[in-house]
């Protein structure tokens, strides 16, 4: 098995006004491949498609907003959510996600990352507060395959979550399904 280790750009894009130059950091420091964080403003683009295309160092993936939508200047994977209940913010989740595509294979990279949103609302209690708990107490070496407290304290923490994502599941699976046929037609995982 052949194993791509990348140094993710997270730790010195913020500090970097030319893509090419944050790019020669991780070089210097012996890596062959990148991860384009969700921290890549617009401004550092020319510097990566210029590394990249020289070859230099090699773009392993983009971590979806890559990069940043226009006026946002922080770190933002979660600036919009495909499981928001605002289909404004799910539109543009999409539309910035599209983007992220077609810039990842500018830089010849295979694979994106993205988060798929969050439940909005807010627990009481954690639903999986109980579950833990008896993990703990079993013990790190019990296999719980066949420990029916556990699997009914897993069970109702799972239907308490799932009752509190209402529609989020569903707009989180129809935003999927109008970036993925794209994802797809660009060979990217």
């Amino acid at each position: 098995m052949n194993f791509e280790v990348s140094l993710s750009t997270c730790w010195c894009s913020g500090r970097h006004e030319d893509g090419y130059e944050m790019l020669r950091e991780i070089a210097n420091l012996g890596f062959e491949y990148a991860e384009l964080s969700h921290g890549i403003r617009v401004t550092l683009m020319p510097g990566i498609l210029k590394a990249a295309e020289e070859g230099w160092i090699k773009i392993s993936s983009t971590h979806n907003f890559c990069p940043l939508p226009v006026g946002v200047l922080h770190p933002a994977p979660n600036y919009y959510q495909p499981s928001s209940p605002n289909k404004q913010e799910r539109e543009m989740w999409v539309r910035q996600t599209l983007a992220t595509l077609d810039f990842t294979t500018k830089v010849k990279a295979s694979r994106v990352v993205m988060h798929s949103g969050s439940v909005f609302g807010r627990f009481i209690f954690d639903p999986f507060k109980k579950v833990e708990k008896l993990k703990k107490q079993r013990g790190q070496d019990v296999d719980l395959v066949d420990d029916v407290q556990y699997h009914n304290a897993l069970d109702k923490a799972r239907n308490k979550l799932l009752k509190k994502a209402g529609h989020a599941l569903q707009y989180i699976v129809d935003s999927y399904a109008r970036v993925l046929p794209r994802a797809s037609e660009l060979g990217l995982k």
